[in-house]
């Protein structure tokens, strides 16, 4: 069985060569953040966007009209309903309870 030597000037070419690739890698990292970061801000510009649609009667009956003007104008909405709470079904989280006692000490968690 032959060994084959490397010769110091192929040495130093496969050196070259992973540094190189060593430094293609990290400019290629950087530019590929830079450039979706540049992407990502150019297409959020930072706003939720809504769309709210509105409903025209457009019918000679009236009692048609009042009740969609009733339908519409009632006092509160859906938000309004979900961000207000009422008291009286909050409850307080009881405080932990500390005992002392003598002998060995163990610690559980959970279970049943």
């Amino acid at each position: 069985m032959t060994s084959h030597r490397r010769l110091p000037a192929e040495r130093d070419r496969a050196v070259a060569r992973l540094h190189s690739l060593t430094r293609g890698a990290a400019v290629g990292g950087v530019l590929g953040t830079l450039l979706f970061g540049a992407v990502a801000a150019a297409s959020y510009d930072g706003t939720a966007t809504t769309t709210t649609t509105t409903t025209t009667v457009t019918s000679d009956d009236s009692a048609a009209q009042v009740a969609a003007e009733d339908s519409t104008t009632s006092g509160t909405t859906a938000a309004d309903d979900e961000s207000s709470t009422d008291d009286s079904q909050l409850q307080a989280t009881p405080a932990p309870t500390t005992s002392t006692t003598s002998g060995a000490a163990h610690a559980s968690t959970g279970g049943s």
